[in-house]
């Protein structure tokens, strides 16, 4: 029987089922699709159509290799650890992993006042290099340390004063300010102002001429006292000290009640004499007062402390240079000289230097002047000249500081300046009890 053969084309044929779809066809090995398992030689099975290797071992992904090659061999890492250092490349990291034979590069700090210069590097103890930036290839753990010399030592500044008398002042200083502190070896210059009628002559340090230009320039080596001559000049220069005893200056006359000055020394010694205590007190108990009271005598009979003929008068017999030397303001807290006449009988009291001060313990203001604080109590001064005064805020403390000390001047500043006198009370004033007025003044 003669059997007629159709040709179809693989696809209809696979379509309708007409070829197995667990046979090979030509050209593709890749196993089934739809997801069946295909059979391999050794019995295992591959499932969603993967490809078996000899020996029944499975390929990722389905794909054989041929031969059955090994995987490549893990990578070896070690650690790189520099100490007062860092790893060239990164951040300034100084620890890193890095593979087996890495060629790495360590960087040494820079100098600075913790550490001297770079002296090497050191691995285990022993030295491997003297150069900042060390390379070499890791082979194993290894911890890399930088070693330095000592800091340098910063020389110690060391300072001096320069104080210039006699009229002179520092040459460019806008205030005219005549004593002031530099660095050892500081280049300073001097100027002599013009005075007429009176002339310049000369500097003098220690009584012996240094320069007879009116601009005098030189390195400041040690704290000098440099004075400027003038012709005729009559001034007697402050050397900045409060005498604890009486100097050839100052002559008291308890007859008379009076004082004579004649010299810087004996003006400073007298503002000590007869000033209170920073406490309010008076050391010497009223000696020089026309009042003897004090805020314990209120509801007292005031005309018994009252001593019109204790009342002094000082006479100034001398111009004075206070050479911008720090003045302590004059106070008068308990009526210490009522009664007081300042004479200065035409003379003139030069460069005078204050900062501002507390006016007591616990005074909620502060005052500066030639006197600082003072009572209402009936003080006289007249025929005095004062040429160059500067009256300043201490500049020590911050004006506006909650944590002010109160030995300094109070937290609200310096409320009360002037050149003579800095403040006065006008409430403590002593008056007649008879004419219906009590110890302060009130009606």
């Amino acid at each position: 029987m003669n059997k007629k053969f159709i040709a179809i084309p693989l696809a209809i044929a696979m379509a309708f089922g007409l070829v197995g779809c667990g046979e090979t066809t030509s050209g593709n090995n890749s196993g089934t699709s739809g997801g069946q398992q295909q059979e391999q030689p050794g019995g295992q099975q591959q499932p969603g159509g993967g490809q078996q290797q000899p020996g029944g071992q499975e390929q990722p992904g389905g794909q054989e290799q041929p031969g059955g090659q090994e995987q490549p061999a893990a990578k070896t890492m070690y650690d790189v650890t520099v100490t007062d250092g860092f790893i060239k490349g990164t951040a300034n990291w100084n620890h890193q992993s890095v593979e087996e034979n890495t060629s790495v590069t360590v960087v040494a700090l820079e100098e600075n006042k913790a550490r001297g210069a770079f002296l090497n590097w050191e691995v285990n103890g022993e030295n491997v290099s003297q150069t900042k930036e060390y390379t070499f290839n890791v082979t194993g753990n290894i911890t890399v340390t930088a070693k330095y010399g000592d800091p340098a030592t910063e020389p110690v500044k060391e300072y001096v004063s320069l104080t210039v008398l006699g009229g002179g002042v520092i040459t460019g200083n806008e205030n005219n300010i005549n004593h002031e502190t530099y660095e050892k070896g500081t280049q300073v210059s001097v100027t002599a102002p013009d005075k007429s009628p009176s002339a310049f002559v000369e500097w003098q340090i220690d009584g012996e001429r240094v320069d007879g230009g009116s601009t005098y320039s030189f390195k400041l080596e040690e704290t000098t006292i440099i004075t400027a001559v003038y012709d005729g000049s009559t001034y007697s220069v402050w050397d900045g000290e409060y005498p604890e005893a009486a100097p050839a200056g100052f002559v008291e006359d308890t007859e008379t009640k009076t004082w004579h000055i004649t010299s810087a020394s004996g003006l400073a010694y007298w503002a000590s004499l007869v000033t209170c205590s920073l406490d309010g007190t008076d050391k010497n108990v009223h000696k020089y007062s026309a009042f003897d009271g004090s805020t314990d005598a209120v509801g007292h009979d005031f005309n018994a402390h009252y001593h019109p003929e204790n009342a002094w008068t000082l006479y100034l017999d001398t111009d004075v240079d206070l050479a911008g030397y720090k003045w302590d303001p004059i106070n008068s807290l308990q009526w210490s000289f009522c009664g007081l006449t300042f004479n200065g009988n035409g003379h003139t009291i030069k460069n005078l230097y204050v900062e501002c001060k507390q006016m007591f313990p616990g005074a909620d203001s502060s005052t500066a002047g030639f006197f600082g604080y003072v009572l209402k109590d009936d003080i006289t001064i007249k025929d005095v000249t004062f040429d160059g005064a500067r009256v300043v805020h201490d500049p020590r403390v911050d004006l506006h500081d909650p944590n002010d000390t109160q030995d300094k001047r109070s937290s609200t500043g310096c409320g009360a300046t002037a050149i003579v006198i800095g403040y006065v009370n006008p409430s403590h004033h002593w008056r007649d009890a008879t004419m219906g007025y009590d110890y302060f003044g009130t009606p």
